[in-house]
């Protein structure tokens, strides 16, 4: 009896822990049912919908660039291209092997795609942009074959213009995987270009637009089954340049005879650039859909340097040109008037060191313009001598040397105005006065870009009123407090004698330049003409009868002049720069002479 009592307890008590173990399991089920279902109910709708939607962006149409009468410059060509889309293959190697017998595939394609995945994830990778319509006829009769694989509209940049406004244009590129790593998410996007030179660059933020977006629902195998929502995207903004392409053009077409040169053409009032080329140029539609390693070691070999934009980025000694500079500084400071002379014999010694004239026999007795107008050194040596080199540079920063000038490009170089202090935490060495001399004539450690030149001598035509030289029409679409207002630097009666100066330069038969005056008397110009060394004539190339570097390209003294028209009431002025061109006034001063014409042809009509 005993024994049948005990086994029923310990059933009753099996039982009771059976029944305690179920409903423990089943709160725990409602407890999670009911979490899952209340707390975190959002969380899973979300992902149920991204399982069943895909999002497909829409690219913007990049803004559009046009010169100052409206020429189209940059613009957008619609075409077709191939599309992957990942989350559709299931076997990428095979998709695109198959692909691969179809279409004539780009080069590198699989190193592109690689770094693609590597870097951003994305859920689409353009593998071919336009398409012919054979090849989308391909795809399309064989999509079956190709899981993953789309053939979309798209759109790509071109420049109609391209040779002759590559450097300011610029170009636009894939995004890298450095500017991938960027906090800008819209370069993610796949078949996003962004600018990677020139304006394209600058104002990329204006041009690029915002990406729309398609919202579709998918199956289970992620294929589309229908566009839910469409988001339009938003074109960029359109630039309207102060370039005159038909300027452009001719400047390019004048520099094509040069190995390697550059132009810069400015309203002396606005600061508004009419032209600015580098010679030689590039076709920056090469870079649009990638460029061929081939064509990218070409550029990239180039002795000539066709990817550097030399009107900007090219530092050089100015010369001669720099001789206006200390006339400034002399009458400024009132060390001289116009009317004072000196003695040129061919040199000038200081501390038992021979310091030459160009002119060996000397030019004898000149006053201020004609030592201009003949580019006499020993004039400018014994000014130099009066002024000191920290006077010279100041002067010389005033009229826009030694500093960026703000223009709307990168890669602008300041060049260099040279004083004691500069030399002793550069070298650690002290200024001597042999190199003040030489700096007066714009060797030595001077340098200037051919921008810097133009607006120097802009700034001396205009009446002394400092200019911000513009590429963008306007006031800018862009963001920032806009070119600074215009301040007069120096009273016009102490440019009356310098630009008398440059007028007998090229007008008056003494001048350095008169072979190369305009011959039209409304159109004349005035000038500077300027030869600067690359390499210093030694006394034992003088005691062998060599005064001139002529014996290689790269030796050769670069060409230079800048010039003003018209002469009796300046408007526009150029500046050429022909790196190892020799004598400024056989090479440069020509070049000046057909553009200033050109300039005034064609921008008094416009």
């Amino acid at each position: 009896m005993s024994k049948k009592i005990s086994l029923q307890q310990t059933i009753t008590r099996r039982t009771l822990m059976v029944g305690a173990g179920q409903i423990l399991l089943g709160s725990a089920l409602i407890g999670r049912m009911a979490y899952l279902q209340i707390w975190q109910s959002e969380h899973y709708k979300n992902l149920a919908q991204g399982n069943s939607i895909k999002v497909t962006p829409i690219l913007p149409d990049r803004g559009i660039i046009t010169d100052c009468n409206g020429v189209i410059l940059a613009q957008n060509t619609k075409h077709f291209r191939a599309i992957l889309d990942l989350d559709s293959t299931s076997d990428l190697e095979a998709t695109l092997d198959t692909l691969s017998h179809l279409i004539e595939l780009p080069e590198n394609f699989l190193l592109d795609i690689q770094n693609q995945t590597q870097n951003s994830h994305p859920h689409f990778i353009i593998i071919k942009e336009k398409l012919s319509w054979k090849e989308v006829a391909r795809l399309e009769a064989h999509a079956i074959d190709l899981p993953g694989i789309q053939v979309t509209e798209g759109s790509v940049r071109f420049y109609p213009h391209a040779l002759y406004i590559a450097h300011v244009i610029g170009y636009v590129q894939s995004p890298s995987a450095k500017d991938l790593q960027s906090s800008n998410k819209i370069i993610k996007i796949a078949g996003m270009t962004i600018g990677k030179s020139g304006l394209e660059k600058t104002q990329n933020p204006i041009l690029q637009g915002v990406p729309g977006y398609h919202e579709h629902e998918v199956n289970a195998r992620r294929q589309i089954l229908r566009t839910l929502q469409t988001t339009p995207s938003k074109a960029g903004g359109n630039l309207g340049l102060t370039l005159n392409s038909k300027l452009q053009g001719f400047v390019h077409e004048r520099l094509g005879k040069e190995l390697s040169a550059s132009v810069v053409v400015m309203d002396i009032h606005q600061g508004d650039i009419l032209a600015l080329n580098s010679h030689p140029s590039f076709d920056p539609n090469l870079f649009s859909q990638g460029i061929s390693q081939q064509d990218w070691q070409s550029l990239l070999h180039n002795p000539y340097k066709p990817l550097i934009n030399k009107a900007i980025s090219g530092e050089y000694p100015p010369g001669s040109l720099f001789k206006l500079v200390v006339a400034i500084a002399a009458l400024d400071r009132g060390l001289i008037s116009p009317e004072h002379t000196h003695h040129c014999p061919g040199f000038l010694e200081v501390s038992n060191h021979r310091f030459h004239c160009v002119r060996s026999s000397g030019h004898g007795r000149l006053n201020l313009t004609t030592a201009i107008a003949q580019s006499c050194d020993v004039y400018f040596y014994k000014l130099a001598l009066q002024l000191g080199i920290e006077r010279i540079a100041h002067t010389a920063r005033l009229l826009g040397l030694g500093t960026q000038t703000g223009i709307e490009l990168s890669d602008e170089r300041a060049g260099l105005i040279p004083t004691k202090s500069w030399k002793r935490k550069r070298f650690g060495k002290p200024w001597f006065v042999g190199e003040t001399i030489i700096a007066s004539i714009g060797q030595g450690y001077v340098l200037a870009t051919p921008l810097q030149m133009a607006v120097m001598m802009a700034q001396i035509s205009n009446g002394g009123h400092t200019i911000t030289p513009s590429l963008i029409a306007g006031p800018g679409p862009g963001p920032g407090p806009g070119p600074a207002s215009p301040q007069k630097i120096f009273s016009p009666k102490i440019f009356a004698p310098i630009l008398e100066g440059t007028h007998m330069a090229i007008n008056s038969k003494i001048g350095t330049g008169y072979r190369s005056r305009i011959l039209q008397p409304d159109m004349r110009m005035g000038g500077k003409t300027s030869t600067s060394q690359v390499r210093r004539i030694s006394i034992a190339d003088r005691k062998s009868g060599q005064y001139r570097n002529e014996k290689s390209w790269k030796q050769r003294d670069h060409s230079i002049f800048v010039g003003y028209a018209p002469v009796h009431k300046p408007k526009y002025v150029a500046a050429v720069v022909v790196e190892h061109g020799g004598w400024g006034s056989k090479t440069a001063a020509p070049i000046a002479r057909d553009i200033l014409l050109t300039t005034q042809q064609f921008c008094n009509k416009d």
